[in-house]
């Protein structure tokens, strides 16, 4: 499986990509997110088989991904019947979500670990499957 994190200066992204060899590294990787300068992992399989984890400020994260042309986004049970918006930076662009799909570090954390172990979303979460 390969990673690839951003590494923004300006208005300039120094992205790094490597084989993932051990979780400890994806941890890692997902703890330095900080919505500022680091602000998206990303989990390749394949064309057809990935995830992104994106965020990290103020402990906002967003869990999106993707097998066979089905997209997954990871859905925070907590906040599915909380009415607007929370503002998340991944990618370098700081977006709109519903609040449905702002995670905590720990659920982010969780659908990274299976999806690295099992190349699979985590049933045990929630999704909205599209």
């Amino acid at each position: 499986m390969i990673i690839s994190i951003d590494n923004w200066h300006g208005v300039y992204s120094n992205e790094e990509s490597f084989d993932l060899t051990n979780p400890d590294t994806l941890l890692r990787c997902i703890n330095d997110l900080n919505g500022k300068n680091k602000t998206s992992v990303a989990l390749t399989h394949d064309e057809e088989i990935y995830m992104v984890i994106g965020g990290g400020n103020e402990g906002k994260y967003s869990v999106v991904g993707g097998i066979n042309g089905q997209i997954y986004n990871l859905i925070n049970k907590n906040n599915i019947n909380k009415k607007g918006y929370v503002q998340i930076v991944t990618g370098g662009q700081l977006g709109d979500f519903e609040m449905k799909y702002c995670v905590d570090k720990e659920m982010a954390i969780q659908a990274a670990n299976h999806f690295y172990k099992n190349i699979d979303f985590d049933k045990t979460l929630k999704w909205e499957i599209l």
